[in-house]
C-alpha cells in the first residue's frame, strides 16, 4: 500500500472535496492506516497529472487493535472545507486500550475535527467532542451528518438510543465554527436521521425520512419546554379561539426564554358552561427559524360566566296581585340568540308577593 498516492485499505468510508485549489479526501481506514485519514493531494484541481501525482496525509484520529480487524469502535459521517479549516465529523469510542470485533459495546461519541488548512499537520490539528457518554450508561449515538450552512457555520446532526432499545423519533444537533469550536449546545428536534445528505432552505436545516412509503420531511428546530403553563380565560358561549392566554414561560435547552404566543387547536369548540375545563393549545415561538410550534398542550381555562345586559331580557308585563309569589317567565337572548333556561342561565326571583305603588 502507498498512503502517499491516497490508497487507503480497507476503506469504509470515502469523502471528497476541494478547498478551491487542491483535492482533499478522507477514508475511514481498519489496516493501512488504522485510523481516519485525509489526504491532500499535491498537484492543483485541473492538472493533467492530478491523479498520478503524490499528496501529504494525516491520520486524524488512530485506532488501537489488529491491523485488518475490521472494527474500529469509529464511523465517519461528514466531510466539510471551511475558508481556514478542513472539518470531519464521525464517532469514536476513543480508548487507548484494544479494540476489537468481538467487543462492540463501547459507546461511540460524536466528534468533530478541525485540520487546519495552512498547518496540515497533527498539531494543526483539533478533535472536539460533542458528547460524553461513558460505556456504562448504555447510550448508542448514530453516524453523524454535517451540514454547511455558511462559511463560518455549521451543524452536526446525530441520534441517540439506548443499548438494546429502539431508536427514538429524535434528532440531536451543535452548530460549530469554521475552526471546529462549539457555537451552541446540544439541541434536539422531533424526527429521524437518514442517510441522504441534508440541505440548508430558507436559512433552515432540512431533511426528510421515509415513513409508511411516503416522505417526512424535517427540520432543525429546536423543541422548547413549557417551564410554567400560562393562566387561560373564557366566557361561557364563547368559541375556544377566543381564549385569552397569559403569563407562562417557555424555555430552550439553555433554560433562556423563547418568545411566542398560545393558540387553541379547537378554534371553533364552543364553551357550552362555566367553570374549569381542559383545552389543547399550541404555543407559536417568535422565532420559527430556531424553534419547533409546540402543539397539544393541556391548559386549564376558566370559563367565566356570561354578562348579560339588561337589554338581554325581556321586560315583564304587570302582573296581578295574588298574595302569593309571581315567578313571571322571561325570555333570555344575546347576540342574538335565545338562551335556554337552566342550560345556559338561571333566574331566581325575590318574594314578589307585596304591591308597590
Amino acid at each position: 500500500w502507498n498512503i502517499a498516492n491516497g490508497y487507503v485499505s480497507h476503506s469504509f468510508n470515502q469523502f471528497i472535496q476541494t478547498d478551491g485549489n487542491l483535492m482533499v479526501t478522507v477514508d475511514h481506514g481498519d489496516a493501512y492506516p488504522r485510523a481516519i485519514v485525509i489526504c491532500r493531494y499535491n498537484n492543483a484541481v485541473g492538472s493533467s497529472n492530478l491523479v498520478s501525482g503524490t499528496c501529504s496525509s494525516l491520520n486524524v484520529i488512530s485506532f488501537p487493535g489488529t491491523e485488518g480487524d475490521n472494527y474500529t469502535g469509529a464511523t465517519v459521517g461528514g466531510f466539510e472545507v471551511s475558508d481556514s479549516s478542513y472539518l470531519i465529523a464521525g464517532t469514536n469510542a476513543n480508548k487507548t486500550s484494544s479494540v476489537s470485533i468481538s467487543d462492540k459495546t463501547h459507546t461511540q461519541n460524536v466528534f468533530v475535527s478541525a485540520t487546519s488548512g495552512s498547518d496540515f499537520t497533527a498539531a494543526g490539528t483539533k478533535v472536539t467532542y460533542l458528547t460524553d457518554y461513558a460505556d456504562a450508561s448504555g447510550i448508542r449515538t448514530t453516524v453523524p451528518q454535517l451540514v454547511k450552512m455558511s462559511t463560518d457555520k455549521y451543524m452536526v446532526l446525530w441520534q441517540e438510543y439506548n443499548a438494546g432499545s429502539a431508536l427514538n423519533p429524535v434528532v440531536y444537533y451543535m452548530l460549530v465554527d469554521a475552526k471546529g469550536n462549539k457555537l451552541s449546545s446540544k439541541k434536539s428536534t422531533t424526527g429521524y436521521l437518514p442517510d441522504c445528505h441534508p440541505i440548508v432552505l430558507n436559512g433552515i436545516v432540512t431533511w426528510y425520512y421515509t415513513k409508511n412509503s411516503a416522505p417526512v420531511f424535517c427540520q432543525a428546530k429546536e423543541k422548547p419546554a413549557v417551564s410554567a403553563n400560562p393562566s387561560a380565560t373564557a366566557y361561557y358561549n364563547q368559541t375556544e379561539d377566543k381564549t385569552a392566554f397569559s403569563g407562562g414561560t417557555v424555555v430552550n435547552s439553555d433554560g433562556a426564554a423563547v418568545s411566542g404566543s398560545w393558540q387553541a387547536e379547537n378554534g371553533s369548540t364552543v364553551y357550552s358552561s362555566a367553570g374549569t375545563k381542559d383545552i389543547l393549545a399550541d404555543f407559536v415561538p417568535s422565532d420559527t427559524q430556531s424553534y419547533e410550534t409546540l402543539k397539544g398542550i393541556t391548559l386549564k381555562v376558566n370559563v367565566k360566566p356570561l354578562a348579560l345586559l339588561s337589554s338581554d331580557v325581556s321586560s315583564v308585563a304587570d302582573q296581578v296581585y295574588t298574595a302569593s309569589k309571581i315567578t313571571p317567565a322571561v325570555t333570555v337572548t344575546h347576540a342574538g340568540k335565545q338562551l335556554v333556561k337552566d342550560t345556559d342561565y338561571s333566574i331566581s326571583y325575590g318574594e314578589n308577593i307585596e304591591t308597590t305603588g
